[in-house]
């Protein structure tokens, strides 16, 4: 399998006057499936990001016929350019090299001996390393997305509204904290307000910023109503006003307790995600990848044994070879596996035809999967979460039910995404083992998913086959 593939960046723009140089770098890269672009001068640079439209690495040589390539990148980035670029010279110094990591340069290397593959490993490694950001920050804007979805939960919630006087006390509340704390109004009314605070500390610390600043915003803390044991996380926000000649504070409370809940259900669910992604890695690296190193060492160590006959030894070391072909392929291969490239650029459709092609023909096992959307594309959490739920539906058919035909189709109505999925495997008891709260390695997948769903007002179907089991999905847009 190609690199590039699995890359967000499959692109190298070289920025150097040596013609020979860039001709073997392009060999080397393009064996990879990376594609490489040569300017020959700073003028072909510009002119070349002119009609540059994808997210490339740059690689600039410091000594150019027309221009240095510190000052070239300072350009490029002031006309909105934005990439990350590795910094190569023939004759390095500290002062170059400070230039260029000022400028955010991700390496720098000197033409030395060895100059070929230090270029084409600081390649690789910044290329990985730079879609591994890409993929984090897409992480962090699904949480952004989830966190705003939480926002408008609780912000249709009604407030609580009350002042309190210089004894902080309560003199006005209103009837809204019975639907939270289930107290009437009309009992609060002259209690102090440490009555319904479970964490005095909280309250301390919110009303000393109060003090200090005459406001205070979104400042946690724990109401609580002893007689019937109800707690809630409340959201504060105050201001210390005068009213009749009287200082007193006017305060509103927000009830965050469901925001809380589900902002534990989301780490919850993203810990048993990567604990089962780790899990899978080792399982991997341990039953496919060490014992081909292994044995590729046992080879090796065999071959330098200079009483063996050099035919022998040079079978030894092409059997060494071959191992190391094969394990190389299947680290490639889980590294494939880690984050899918196609979803990110070319959508929900191709990342699951990819997907199914791959791990069909490895299971034995036939998929039929239909496509039909009025859109190509969807909003990135959407996508994400299909794209988790359907493989998951996948896997676990793979490795449990014995299936060997699955149906999955995925179709829009209106507003609606409907995921249509059905195996005809030995199934499993879905009440007994999911709604009743049964933890096993078969259901923890399931489990995953469903509340990934939840996050997305999403909902679940199932039904028990005479052979196999059946589930309809419907997610919201």
């Amino acid at each position: 399998m190609n690199i590039g593939n699995n890359l967000h960046i499959n692109t190298v723009v070289l920025i150097e006057d040596d013609h020979t140089l860039g001709t073997l770098l392009k060999y080397k890269l393009e064996e990879n499936g990376i594609q490489l672009i040569q300017a020959l001068s700073g003028k072909e640079a510009f002119e070349c990001f002119k009609i540059i439209n994808k997210p490339v690495l740059v690689i600039v040589d410091y000594e150019l016929n027309d221009i240095t390539g510190d000052v070239l990148i300072q350009q490029l980035k002031e006309m909105g350019h934005e990439f990350p670029f590795i910094a190569i010279t023939g004759a390095g110094s500290e002062e170059i090299a400070g230039d260029f990591l000022r400028l955010g340069a991700e390496d720098y290397i000197i033409k030395d001996l060895g100059f070929l593959t230090k270029i084409e490993n600081s390649i690789y490694k910044t290329l990985k390393s730079y879609s591994y950001k890409i993929q984090i920050e897409e992480q962090q804007k699904i949480i952004a997305q989830n966190e705003e979805r939480y926002r408008m939960i609780f912000e249709n919630i009604q407030d609580v509204y009350l002042i309190l006087d210089q004894r902080y006390h309560i003199k006005e509340i209103s009837p809204s904290i019975e639907n939270i704390l289930q107290i009437p109004s009309s009992m609060l009314i002259h209690q102090p307000v440490f009555y319904i605070i479970k964490n005095r500390t909280q309250w301390k610390d919110g009303l000393k910023k109060l003090l200090q600043n005459k406001t205070l915003l979104n400042h946690e803390v724990e109401l609580y109503n002893k007689a019937k044991n109800i707690q809630a996380t409340c959201q504060i926000n105050a201001k210390l006003i005068e009213m009749n000649g009287s200082k007193c504070a006017v305060i509103t409370l927000r009830d965050i307790s469901e925001l809380k809940k589900l902002q534990k259900q989301l780490l919850n669910i993203v810990s048993v995600t990567e604990e089962k992604e780790r899990r899978e890695i080792s399982e991997n690296l341990h039953d496919q990848v060490a014992p081909l190193f292994a044995t590729s060492k046992m080879y090796l160590m065999r071959a330098f044994d200079q009483n063996k006959d050099p035919n022998e030894r040079q079978e030894l070391f092409n059997e060494a070879l071959s191992l190391l072909d094969e394990g190389i392929q299947h680290i490639r291969n889980l590294s494939s596996d880690l984050i899918s490239q196609v979803l990110s650029q070319f959508g929900l459709e191709k990342a699951l035809m990819q997907f199914i092609q791959k791990h069909s023909k490895i299971k034995n096992t036939n998929v039929n999967f239909h496509f039909n959307t009025q859109n190509n594309r969807f909003e990135p959490a959407i996508e994400n979460v299909i794209f988790r739920t359907t493989t998951e539906l996948i896997h676990n058919s793979f490795k449990h039910s014995q299936a060997t035909l699955i149906e999955l189709k995925i179709e829009q109505n209106g507003n609606l995404l409907f995921i249509f999925f059905q195996d005809n495997g030995i199934g499993f008891d879905f009440e007994e083992e999911i709604i009743k709260n049964n933890i096993n390695k078969k259901t923890q997948g399931l489990r995953s998913f469903i509340n990934r769903l939840k996050m997305l007002s999403g909902e679940v179907e199932f039904k028990r086959l005479e052979k196999g089991i059946s589930y309809t999905i419907s997610i919201p847009l």
